[in-house]
């Protein structure tokens, strides 16, 4: 039986996600820059930092979850390096930017043990809530081919709904500049 301090953090760490997914919804529905968006969007990177933040915590309250620190630290640099980039005034890399690029390399140092340990079939170094199989392993494997699917994936809703597609990245050869 989990402590009840653990309870009460998993019910915070649910909620949030659940609260992420309903905001990050309608901000990906709503007009892009406006009010509505923005509110959405907001409410979707404090739930989305109390959600991360309780992933971490229950990675290490939770017997078998210590990969989930990691995912929870990973989801924490994603959400807080994109709000960082909407408010962003400049384009040149500042200390925050130079910042982010050691965690994110530090970040990818488990991941890459990780996908290193399922290739070769070596027992895996973490555990988490679910096994190392099937989609687990497929979207370890695919991961880097994430940006261009995305472009394309972005590409197809925004024909769907007859809208202009425009990434935000503003920095990979398959954005229009």
């Amino acid at each position: 039986m989990l402590h009840a301090l653990t309870m009460i953090a998993l019910v915070i760490h649910i909620a949030g996600g659940a609260i992420g997914l309903v905001s990050g919804t309608v901000a990906v529905v709503a007009r892009k820059g406006g009010y509505l968006h923005r509110k959405a969007g907001t409410v979707f990177v404090g739930s989305m930092w109390v959600m991360a933040t309780f992933a971490i915590y229950l990675g290490f309250a939770m017997p078998g979850q210590t990969l989930n620190v990691f995912i929870g630290a990973f989801a924490l640099y994603l959400v807080t390096t994109a709000w960082m980039t909407v408010r962003a005034k400049g384009v040149s890399a500042g200390i925050f930017e130079k910042a982010a690029f050691v965690v994110a390399v530090c970040l990818c140092a488990p991941f890459a043990v990780l996908t290193f340990q399922l290739i070769t079939g070596l027992p895996t170094f973490f555990t988490g809530a679910m096994t190392f199989k099937g989609p687990i392993v497929i979207a370890i494997y695919s991961s880097r081919a994430h940006h261009p699917l995305a472009h394309a994936e972005g590409r197809r809703i925004a024909d769907t709904f007859s809208l202009k597609y425009r990434c935000s990245c503003r920095r990979c050869p398959l954005c229009p500049h």
